[in-house]
């Protein structure tokens, strides 16, 4: 990852109990190993974000590896084991993101960032977010 890039992982929201250790990185593979949802959940995203060939038979990447891109990891039964999407800073990431939130609230799916804090999926909640990302990492768009 590009540091004019953040990753963020998607969970199957309708997981519960839910522990989340904060002296760890998170590990999105425990809300989809317990969820009965398959690759195919993620097919649509394909109308906003190409999907393109992966280095791995086990992976959907929809969107482009340098740029805004969201990777479906699943196992041979089709059945999810992660989902994470990045935005780049750098392209006009802004309407892919609010068509992935839309995705998100449609699907009953959240957005959870690297050490596991649960975002509110709403489009001025990640513009600030980011703009908030970018400056306390010194990182500059022109």
């Amino acid at each position: 990852m590009a540091i004019w890039q953040i990753t963020f992982y998607i969970i199957d929201a309708s997981v519960n109990n839910i522990n989340l250790d904060q002296d760890t990185d998170f590990d999105d593979s425990y809300f989809w190993k317990n969820s009965k949802r398959d690759v195919r959940l993620f097919k649509s995203v394909g109308l906003f974000l190409e999907e393109n060939k992966s280095w791995s038979s086990q992976i959907k990447q929809y969107g482009d590896l340098k740029s805004n891109c969201l990777e479906v990891y699943f196992d041979d039964m089709d059945k999810i084991l992660s989902v994470s999407f990045r935005i780049d800073f750098l392209s006009d990431y802004v309407l892919i993101l609010e068509k992935v939130l839309i995705f998100c609230l449609n699907n009953n799916l959240a957005i959870v960032t690297l050490k596991g804090d649960v975002l509110p999926l709403q489009l001025d909640f990640f513009k600030l977010y980011i703009s908030k990302y970018i400056k306390e990492n010194g990182i500059e768009i022109e």
